[in-house]
């Protein structure tokens, strides 16, 4: 008994291109191994090698882009981009193979450069919201310090107007320096 392969491409519907009695190829969990009343399955197939074996003979296919596959007893129905036919006795083809799955790693390490950079742009500008939002509440606790200095001062002044002692007037007019000095300290911080 037989194993039916139909195969659908994006560039086509390739349709059966083999019976085979034993089929191999990579999928998320690893190689499996297909065989006549295999049970029923449908797994996400990966690039690499599909590798069909009739009689004493193999036919290896490559899988350029992840799949599907859905496996019934004796029907193996693939999904997949593209999958190219590998004709190991022809050297050319053999090169060819070899650059157009190099080319494709390059293409996959590339778009993972791309995502990464993308990811790492995203969190500095995250970082730097935060920086901003913490600039703005220190100015708005520098803007509350300052409201109470300024009330302080006012009750300074109020209280220098009222007394009469000399020696007290010399103190709070010390104290006034200093709260003075504390409020351009504050204005100095918010601009």
């Amino acid at each position: 008994m037989s194993i039916n392969i139909d195969v659908i491409t994006s560039r086509n519907v390739a349709g059966k291109i083999l019976e085979a009695d034993e089929v191999f190829m990579e999928t998320e969990s690893g190689e499996i191994g297909i065989y006549p009343n295999h049970a029923t399955l449908i797994t996400i197939i990966k690039v690499g090698l599909l590798r069909i074996k009739k009689a004493s003979s193999y036919h290896t296919f490559l899988i350029h882009f992840d799949g599907i596959a859905e496996i019934e007893k004796n029907k193996i129905n693939i999904c997949a981009p593209i999958i190219e036919h590998i004709d190991f006795k022809d050297p050319i083809k053999q090169y060819e193979n070899k650059h157009i799955y190099e080319t494709e790693e390059a293409f996959k390490k590339e778009i993972l450069a791309q995502l990464e950079q993308e990811a790492l742009e995203q969190a500095q500008g995250v970082q730097k919201v935060e920086k901003k939002i913490n600039i703005v509440e220190q100015k708005a606790q520098i803007n509350q310090l300052k409201i109470l200095i300024k009330k302080e001062l006012k009750e300074l002044e109020t209280e220098l107007l009222t007394t009469k002692n000399v020696n007290e007037i010399s103190t709070l007019k010390n104290q006034l320096k200093k709260i003075n000095a504390r409020l351009k300290a504050c204005e100095y911080y918010i601009s």
